[in-house]
């Protein structure tokens, strides 16, 4: 049709780990990363930037933060972690969507939107994005969605749709 892709889903990775409604299970968010990062061919350190569930509640921010560290490891303080809830809201079973669109939107103009209300992070062996937006926008991205009952998704998104260009 002669159009250009936004983007490239690369990869994708779904792990059901059963627990209760609103108890987050870092492993089993850790489990659905790999998994996105096995589908897509890439190791942790090929990615820029996480779009993180991020849902600024204590339990779920601990949980996915420790899965970042426990799939990027010493890679992680390099990442530009944020999170678009911070400056949509939550917009509850779109939630995937509108952090899909929000990273290829990032993608197509080349910069990486802030975390706005990020003052003092949990973690500081992780790398956040700032509460200003950066010139400079992602070739390969995670973005993750985690639900009520251990639905952890997390999916893979290029710039580019060749395996070894960004």
């Amino acid at each position: 049709r002669g159009h250009q892709p936004h983007g490239y889903l690369a990869g994708a990775g779904v792990y059901l780990d059963a627990t209760a409604l609103p108890s987050p299970s870092a492993e089993g968010e850790a489990k659905a990363m790999q998994m996105a990062l096995q589908a897509a061919g890439i190791t942790p350190e090929a990615v820029d930037t996480i779009n993180a569930h991020g849902t600024a509640s204590g339990a779920g921010d601990v949980a996915e933060l420790e899965a970042i560290e426990m799939v990027f490891g010493e890679t992680a303080k390099t990442l530009s972690v944020q999170s678009t809830k911070g400056l949509l809201g939550h917009t509850l079973w779109a939630a995937g969507l509108v952090e899909s669109i929000a990273v290829v939107a990032q993608m197509r103009g080349d910069f990486i939107h802030p975390n706005l209300n990020l003052e003092d992070p949990m973690r500081t062996d992780i790398g956040f994005a700032g509460s200003e937006a950066v010139d400079c926008g992602p070739s390969i991205a995670l973005s993750n969605s985690f639900g009520f009952g251990g639905i952890n998704t997390s999916i893979v998104i290029r710039k580019s749709r060749e395996r070894n260009s960004p």
